[in-house]
Formats: C-alpha cells, structure tokens, sequence
C-alpha cells in the first residue's frame, strides 16, 4: 500500500525484469501485464505518454507541434502533441482501460510543449479562445512569446488535471501521480511544462521527480567553460524538485538510470554518470522513495554481470532507505541558503529573446562547487505558509523569470523585516516590458520596482531607480541613496 521503489515496463513478468521492487508501472493496459504483475506481489500503476506515432500524426495533423519553419517536432518516430479536448479524451480511455483491467492507479509523463513551437493549428484555435484575439506568431515579440508560454503552460496544466480527475471519477481511491522532468531541466532544454502550477493541482498526490544521466549531463557554464558537470547539475536539479514539494502532503519520488537512451556511449561512462546521480538524490534524505530505473528490459542484458551486480545492491539499498529513520531532515538545509528558480523560466527561452540561462548557475554553481549545499527554491511558493522558514539567505534575479504575482513580494517583504537576507542580482531584461504583465498593470515598469516598494524603498530614494531605470548607475548617486556623501 506504500511501495518506495518502483520500475516500469509493458511487458508480463520475467526473471530478467523482475528487480524484486515494491511496484510497477506498467506501459500498457494489457491486462496479461497488469495481472501478471499483481499476482507476483506487486503494486501496480499505470503509465502512460503524451505522444504518439506516425500513423496518428497523419490522420491528425492539426494536433502536431510545430516549430516556426511548420515542421512537426518529434522525438524517435513519436510526434508530440497539443493537448486538445479530443487527444486528451484519447488518453483518459487508455487510462480507464487500465483501472478496468486491474491497475490501481495512473502516472501520465511529461506532458511537454516545446518552446519552440506554437505555429500549429490546434494552438492557433486555443489562443483565440484563450485571449479573444487572433493568433500572434510567438517569436513576433515580447509579449507574444510570453503570452504563447503561459498559454502552453495552462494547456498542460489542464491536461493533467483533466486525466487525473477523468480517473479518479471511474476509481476513486487510486493513486494518482505525474512524472516530470526537474524545473531546472525543462527551462534548459526549451520545453514548457510549469512543475508548481502542475504538482500544485489537488489532483496530483506523489510526484515522479524525473533526473538521469541525460539530464544531467547537459553542458552548463561554470568558470567560463560549458562543461559537463553531472554530479552537480544533478543535485541542483534534485534540489529544485524537492523544493517544489516540500511541507506539502505530496510525495516526492527521485528517478535514476543506470543507462539512459543513448546507445553510443561506453559503458564507464554510463557507470560513473550514474553513479554522480546516485550520489546527488542520497543528498536528500527527507525523499525515500525512487524510480530505481525505466525500462529494465534496456538495461539487463545490455551491461555487463559486475555492473549489473552493482546496480541490483543499489535497488535494494533503496528500498531500504526508508527505513533509516535516525536521520531527520534534509542536511543540504543546513546552511540555509536558496537560489530562486520559478515556472516563469520556461516563458522566455525563444525568440525573439532568448533569456540568458546561464544566470541560473552563476548564482548557484559557485556556491555548490565550493562545498556549499545550495538549495533551488521554488519562487512559485514563496508566499506559502512558513515556506521560506528554512532560509537566512536567498538570492534572487528577475533576468531569466518573473515572479507569479505580487504576492510573492509580499512574502518576500515580510521574510527579509523578519531578519532574512536578500541577495538581488541584475534587473535588466527584456521581458521586464510584457505589457499584460502584472507589474505593467500595476504601472510598474519592472517587478523589483514592487519588491523595492513594498521593502519600504522610497520613490525618491535613488536606490528605487535601481528597480525603475536603465544601467549603468553611478556610483556617486548610489553611494549617496542614504542621503550621505560618502565611498563605497
């Protein structure tokens, strides 16, 4: 009734797929499958994607993503989709053939819509019905490429919590998740899928927090080199889902793979990037449940026996982590310090744009590659009860995201008159000039400009033009903010 570790398959049970786990997510609504799995001993969810093949994409042509040049984006031969009422009803069948055939309960998986696309005829007919305006081609400006972004947002939003209600209406105590790649990953590779506004829905109850070798290996920016940093990209990616769910009643799952989809590389490679990811979700002690791997079937057969003997004794060792109960709390928190990171990141990484992203690990990377456990706080929760308790110190910069309301300065505010120490960082990106944009209608020109207001910031003190102007500042004018002439 409470498996901590779990796999996924389509298949019937095997000696090679059976990694003696508490639960299996099967890919299928094969009822061989899901029957052949519960009779084993095990707890059985269903899986599902938000893709589709070939066959699909010509008979629905409307539905494909597509980028600026009208070509469908696709991973594989799989097509991915708009979430229209009629792909989504698609889904919540295959789901409820699922329940119907024995699975107690359902997790739809990554529920993307790249950035990047936005030009196909299905998103054109929602951002009529959304705005009441005709379409406007993302990349045509600021404020399109911001108001596509929230649009694709909302529709995956929806799209979740229509499935999970769909099923939970046909049984009403299955267990529902999602699987989401982390916040810090989707921003970086371009792909809208907001993990707050999603993991947020009363609908969704436990979380896959989606983190593996082909994450985390993705090149980032440290001490003027783009290098390939996998143990740390890992914990900050960890970090950033543990945040988004912590003090709630939702419960966190960390996902590893001992090999990833790429077939090309060697297998030490594979072994130590796995090993660096490893190390990165044990950090986190508060999580204690794990997807121990995807597709076992692409893994046993395909490593070699003293590998293979590796990553059988960690699965078991994960299934006992939940056991280690003399550990209490998460020690990453114990230097108190946060970097902020929000759904709004995903909004501004295309044309005619794109937000420098780097920002994200030049406030972190530094801190972390120093020894110092840095924590990915979720901005999209700042104004939740006691939600920044935890921290003396976070930093903060609106060059790569946009706070979700003014409220959050308002908890912002409060923290810091409590004795909280914010660190703010740059002001000046385009974005800042999204005319439907809360702050805009609030008539400020950026959304420090709010924070520094409610800090109790006076108009006339030259600081606030920090929140209101352009660069550069002169050192004179900031020097004398307190109304004394003196050096910095």
């Amino acid at each position: 009734s409470q498996p901590y570790t779990i796999s996924q398959t389509p298949r019937i049970p095997t000696p090679e797929l059976e990694l003696q786990a508490d639960a299996m997510f099967v890919y299928s609504t094969a009822i061989e499958s899901i029957l052949g799995w519960k009779e084993r001993g095990y707890t059985v969810w269903t899986m599902g994607g938000s893709r589709d093949g070939k066959e699909y994409a010509d008979g629905n042509p409307a539905e494909l993503q597509r980028s600026r040049d009208g070509q469908p984006l696709t991973i594989e031969g799989s097509y991915y989709l708009h979430p229209t009422p009629k792909r989504i009803e698609i889904e919540s069948k295959y789901y409820a053939q699922a329940l119907q055939n024995g699975s107690d309960g359902i997790c739809p998986e990554e529920p993307e819509y790249w950035a990047r696309a936005g030009y196909e005829d299905a998103f054109k007919e929602a951002w009529q019905k959304e705005y009441n305006a005709p379409w406007q081609p993302p990349h045509s400006s600021l404020d399109a490429r911001y108001r596509a972004s929230r649009l694709m947002g909302h529709l995956e939003e929806r799209h979740i919590d229509t499935l999970l209600k769909n099923a939970q209406t046909q049984k009403p105590n299955l267990r529902r998740l999602v699987a989401l790649h982390s916040p810090i990953n989707y921003a970086q590779w371009g792909i809208v899928a907001p993990q707050n506004r999603i993991t947020s829905l009363e609908s969704v109850q436990e979380v896959i927090g989606q983190v593996w070798t082909g994450t985390a290996r993705s090149p980032v920016r440290y001490a003027g080199l783009r290098q390939d940093l996998t143990f740390a990209l890992a914990y900050l990616e960890y970090s950033s889902l543990y945040q988004m769910v912590r003090g709630t009643n939702k419960r966190m799952w960390f996902l590893l793979d001992p090999l990833e989809d790429n077939p090309s590389r060697s297998q030490q490679d594979y072994k130590s990037h796995y090993e660096d990811t490893l190390a990165a979700a044990l950090l986190f002690p508060d999580v204690n449940a794990y997807e121990v791997m995807p597709w076992p079937e692409r893994v046993f057969g395909h490593i070699p026996p003293a590998y293979a003997t590796q990553v059988n004794s960690v699965t078991a060792a994960l299934q006992e982590m939940h056991n280690q109960t003399e550990i209490k709390g998460n020690p990453a928190e114990a230097n108190n310090i946060g970097v902020f990171v929000s759904d709004s990141m995903q909004y501004q990484r295309e044309a005619p744009n794109a937000s420098d992203y780097d920002g994200v690990f030049g406030l972190s990377l530094p801190l972390l590659q120093h020894g110092v456990p840095v924590q990915m706080v979720s901005l999209d929760r700042a104004n939740n009860p006691n939600y920044l308790k935890a921290f003396k110190t976070l930093v903060l910069s609106y060059d790569y995201q946009k706070p979700p309301s003014s409220a959050v300065h308002t908890a912002l505010s409060n923290w810091v008159k409590a004795g909280g120490s914010l660190v703010f960082v740059g002001g000046t990106d385009a974005y800042h000039k999204v005319g439907d944009s809360w702050w805009q209608q609030a008539t400020y020109s950026t959304p420090q400009a709010d924070l520094w207001n409610q800090l109790g910031i006076s108009t006339g003190n030259p600081l606030t033009n920090i929140g209101t102007a352009e660069p550069p500042y002169s050192f004179t004018e900031l020097a004398r903010a307190d109304g004394n002439e003196h050096d910095l």
